[in-house]
């Protein structure tokens, strides 16, 4: 409800800049024909058209030399021509993408500004540098002044951050636009229409010169940070490392308001939010998991190819959040896929409607590419970390190969801070039985039954490893003799009293221990001292049994 009031505010207010610029039209008498050869103001509305069109887009903000355009034909012809000049170009420009209440908006505040500052260069005609500066400073003012207000309705104190930047950039703008409004306006008095025709080409080459030198740096600058970022997640060695990379990427190539990376999660039919970059930080209103064709982001999921969304409150229905008090409008879909596999989504957006174009859509890919394999990467390597530690029949234990470096590790801690820790052999009693009357298949559920068992009686970070067949070690740190010999009876007490599965007669353990550093202070002596006590206790048992 926030967001849809806001936006009516908005919407309201731009129908009375509208009505106001179409009462100052009427009231200064603009609807009669200027008196300026006809050549001139086709000229001025071709200059408007093509710097509305082809705005040298910066960080923030735009450079537009619009201004060459209607200011050019105002010191030709007066307000009159410049309006109509102005007018036109703004509606050619329109028709390439028409906004609705935003191009009327649009047209109206550009009008108001130039209404405004033909009043004041008015007053200062008699001293032409004054008029000229006062002409400049006035129509900035105004234009900003109706431009923030809206944004300001709109987004509250968020939209006056741009406010500075945005003067610097129409300042700049003005300053380019001086010789092409000098050279339009000294051949145009010379030749009269004709000779303003000569001003369009050097108007049309500076306009292509600055655009592509823009073109040119944005390339190498964004090259550049692709090109660190793709150094910087290769090395990384987690995903979290990744997610800052990227993120510090984004922000520094493109606008955004929120970053949003998916990643794939347990289930494959759905990705799992991993990194948020947003006002409302974790609490932003987005869902944490996406699954195939929910909303445009399960679209794309489900696609797997990339989406530019100019304007979501075109599509409101796929998109809009109505708890969502920063609505995003622009926005970039970027899935992450390696050889087929969905690996993740990047979505990165702004509450601004068609800040990005496609441009921005290419770069996003590469990066999301790169980040796909990086990501796969370190998938890959902690899998084959996971699968060179844990025993290949029960994935929860681990095997011999890391206990024994886990031990040597446990070993040289309880040595630097003088702790104790114990070592102990775990062998089943009748398991060959098993195998032989019930078949292997069964003897391998008796083990993973038996593992269960042990876990429930042992410390999370204990340290419970498959030595071979029947036979499994435990590592127990920071433990006394009588702390051992508590967990050793516990676990022999409640494999005693377990009933295995479909197994008709009992199954026993028998346990040995070393104690570090009683029964010795290396690892080859108390896995000994651990084995050959475990072979005492079941001798020892048999006896009794």
């Amino acid at each position: 409800m926030q967001v849809t009031m806001r936006q009516r505010m908005a919407d309201g207010y731009s129908w009375i800049v509208v009505g106001v610029a179409s009462l100052g039209w009427v009231a200064l008498g603009l609807g009669f024909y200027p008196r300026i050869h006809y050549i001139t103001i086709l000229l001025g509305i071709a200059m408007v058209a093509v710097s509305d069109i082809w705005p040298l887009k910066m960080a923030r903000g735009s450079i537009s030399l619009s201004s060459a355009g209607y200011f050019s034909v105002f010191m030709i012809g007066g307000l009159s021509a410049a309006s109509y000049a102005l007018l036109g170009g703004l509606l050619l420009s329109t028709l390439k993408r028409p906004r609705g209440i935003r191009s009327a908006f649009n047209m109206a505040q550009f009008m108001l500004s130039l209404f405004g500052a033909a009043l004041i260069f008015r007053e200062f005609k008699d001293h032409l540098w004054l008029a000229l500066v006062a002409f400049v400073v006035v129509s900035i003012g105004i234009n900003h002044l109706l431009v923030n207000a809206y944004y300001y309705i709109l987004e509250g104190k968020a939209a006056l951050v741009d406010v500075l930047p945005s003067l610097t950039l129409d300042g700049l703008a003005w300053v380019l636009s001086g010789p092409l409004i000098a050279i339009f306006v000294l051949l145009d008095r010379a030749y009269h229409g004709e000779g303003a025709m000569l001003a369009f080409f050097p108007f049309l080459f500076v306009t292509w010169l600055l655009a592509s030198a823009y073109q040119t740096r944005r390339a190498h600058r964004n090259t550049m940070v692709v090109a660190r970022m793709s150094t910087g997640i290769a090395l990384a060695g987690e995903r979290r490392a990744i997610y800052q990379l990227i993120e510090s990427a984004v922000r520094d190539i493109m606008d955004v308001t929120a970053l949003v990376i998916y990643a794939s999660g347990p289930n494959p039919q759905e990705l799992v939010r991993e990194w948020t970059f947003h006002p409302m930080g974790e609490n932003a209103p987005y869902d944490w998991t996406v699954h195939p064709n929910e909303g445009i982001t399960g679209w794309v999921m489900e696609t797997q190819s990339p989406e530019l969304v100019r304007d979501s409150f075109q599509i409101s229905q796929r998109w809009i959040n109505p708890g969502d008090p920063y609505p995003i409008r622009s926005a970039l879909m970027l899935p992450m896929v390696m050889e087929g596999q969905l690996i993740g989504m990047l979505v990165a957006g702004h509450i601004r409607p068609n800040i990005y174009d496609n441009f921005d859509l290419r770069l996003g890919m590469i990066m999301a590419g790169h980040a796909a394999i990086a990501i796969r990467k370190i998938d890959l390597d902690h899998e084959a970390t996971r699968l060179a530690r844990v025993d290949p029949l029960i994935p929860e234990l681990f095997n011999y190969r890391y206990f024994r470096i886990a031990l040597q590790t446990e070993l040289d801690y309880a040595s630097m801070y003088q702790r104790q820790c114990a070592v102990a052999f775990l062998d089943m009693d009748h398991f060959k039985m098993v195998n032989d009357q019930y078949g292997h298949q069964m003897g391998d559920e008796v083990l993973r039954q038996f593992v269960s068992v042990v876990r429930r009686e042992i410390r999370a970070h204990d340290v419970l490893a498959r030595y071979g067949g029947d036979e499994f070690v435990l590592l127990l740190s920071d433990i006394d003799n009588d702390g051992v010999t508590q967990v050793l009876k516990r676990i022999q007490d409640r494999i005693g009293h377990y009933r295995f599965l479909d197994v008709a007669f009992p199954l026993g353990v028998s346990v040995g221990w070393a104690l570090y550093p009683e029964d010795g202070n290396s690892l080859e002596s108390l896995l000994s001292v651990a084995d050959q006590k475990m072979y005492h206790n079941k001798e020892a048992r048999r006896n009794i049994l």
